[in-house]
């Protein structure tokens, strides 16, 4: 008797275990995180969503009234007394029409200051870095212009030439304004310098 051998090979019963057990584990598994996340992520919105409305209300409500209000704001927002441990906490930072804190929760400095500077050196070494920025400046000098466009400017390069003409030739000023600080010079005796 003679066996015929066919053209392809079958896996061993291991093998085909196996690789079931670790498709099942691994969709097992993924559904698992899909549904935590999901359950996580529908839990977090019905707990703090409508604490966060009630807040913004009351902030819109009395900063549309009294926009001078700073105490009943902290009240408001419990700015006055530390958190509960079941609450959930409410940084705040709230700026006047020139841009400075007028109201800051406590804790929102240590969140998200006001001012950060990153020492690029945790990340990689700064020859590194600086090269990298400098190949990048050249891309962007170097991609097509529209028309009309005589050079690409990366941010504050246009500055930094400006800062230098100025300090070679001076800083421009209007033929008005130049009358006005002769004649301001010439009424405290100072002269002009040129």
């Amino acid at each position: 008797m003679s066996s015929k051998k066919t053209g392809s090979r079958r896996w061993s019963l291991s093998v085909r275990l196996t690789v079931w057990y670790i498709a099942a584990s691994l969709t097992f598994a993924a559904f698992t995180m899909g549904g935590l996340y999901w359950w996580l992520n529908n839990y977090l919105d019905t707990r703090e969503a409508p604490i966060l409305i009630e807040k913004v209300g009351a902030l819109r409500e009395i900063l549309g009234d009294r926009p001078d209000a700073t105490l009943e704001l902290k009240r408001v927002l419990g700015l006055d007394f530390p958190a509960r441990n079941d609450e959930v906490p409410i940084y705040i930072r709230l700026l006047d029409e020139n841009g400075q804190p007028r109201l800051v929760s406590k804790g929102m400095d240590s969140i998200l200051p006001t001012c950060a500077a990153i020492s690029v050196n945790h990340f990689l070494p700064e020859a590194e870095f600086r090269g990298r920025i400098d190949d990048l400046i050249e891309q962007m000098h170097s991609c097509p212009r529209a028309a009309g466009v005589e050079r690409i400017y990366v941010p504050g390069e246009i500055e930094v030439e400006v800062e230098k003409e100025r300090r070679a030739r001076g800083i421009p000023v209007s033929s008005a304004l130049a009358g006005e600080l002769r004649a301001l010079g010439a009424e405290l005796a100072v002269d002009p310098p040129c």
